[in-house]
């Protein structure tokens, strides 16, 4: 769906010219992708690079310089021309990423991996009286808070990538972070601030509760939506500043990464940090998961 370049020509004669531009990325393409398309007399377009990956390409770990090649061919007063450059790019293993937008993570907020599925289902299975004794006012917030406990007695701990941490690849976006896929981090029991989020996520957004990835400086955090419109606040008695009005909603932010402390804990951190900024700059940083899905859909 996203373009890997561009190529840029200039058609400098009298005359429009028919063109078809080839591209091939070696080792990850079966078969160059072509475009074919008109260039005006005396003008300049871009044509973006598109190519149709092959599907091993997601059990690349390591990073894979290969060469991609251009192949445009001109057809103009008769005359056919074929111009052909190559360039050495890398390819990133799975999990790469850089940090020009905080939508991104949601590629791995996969929710309807069939690790998270077992993980959420079967546990909020066993919490199903007690959801259904606080009604409906309640029932995200003991999900979410049995989801917390799970990962919790799971092992799952936070430990920051010492290599490319969040504070800095946010920063300099030209940085190639790596994010774990919540299955990952099942497995591994261990992750920084935005595998956290993708996993916590990945799980609220299974079982039906709506997420939103918080951009704060130099971190990321996830907002959980209590299912409580801002009109019916008195349905939910919490004290107005535990909780966050996001898009006329009450939502709850939690800081994933003291998973080695309560529920509670976490909450209210999460709500610490949010309140150092300003109204303007909290709705500014924070993403809806299914917002950023549309740009970034998750993949397992």
């Amino acid at each position: 769906r996203q373009p890997l370049g561009r190529v840029r020509i200039t058609n400098d004669d009298s005359v429009p010219a028919e063109a078809t531009l080839q591209f091939y990325l070696s080792n990850w393409q079966r078969r160059p992708t072509e475009k074919r398309f008109v260039l005006a007399p005396q003008t300049t377009q871009d044509v973006d690079l598109m190519a149709l990956l092959d599907p091993a390409i997601v059990h690349l770990q390591d990073v894979s310089p290969v060469q991609a090649k251009v192949v445009v061919t001109i057809s103009s007063r008769g005359q056919v021309q074929a111009i052909q450059q190559t360039q050495e790019v890398r390819v990133y293993g799975r999990g790469a990423l850089r940090w020009d937008s905080v939508s991104r993570a949601a590629a791995f907020i996969t929710s309807t991996d069939l690790t998270v599925d077992g993980f959420a289902r079967s546990l909020l299975v066993a919490f199903e009286e007690e959801a259904r004794a606080l009604g409906t006012p309640g029932r995200n917030l003991i999900r979410a808070m049995v989801l917390f406990e799970a990962l919790k007695q799971h092992e799952v701990r936070y430990v920051p990538d010492a290599n490319t941490p969040y504070a800095r690849s946010s920063v300099d976006k030209t940085t190639i972070d790596h994010v774990q896929y919540p299955a990952e981090v099942l497995k591994r029991k261990a992750g920084d601030c935005d595998d956290l989020t993708a996993l916590y996520c990945a799980l609220l957004e299974n079982v039906g509760i709506a997420t939103a990835l918080v951009d704060y400086p130099g971190h990321i955090f996830p907002m959980f939506d209590t299912g409580i419109s801002r009109n019916d606040a008195d349905l939910l008695p919490l004290d107005k500043n535990l909780y966050v009005v996001f898009d006329e909603r009450l939502w709850i932010p939690l800081e994933i990464t003291q998973l080695d402390k309560s529920f509670l804990h976490a909450w209210r951190a999460g709500v610490d940090e949010l309140s150092k900024l300003s109204s303007l700059n909290q709705r500014r940083l924070v993403v809806p998961t299914d917002q950023s899905w549309q740009e970034y859909p998750p993949a397992s």
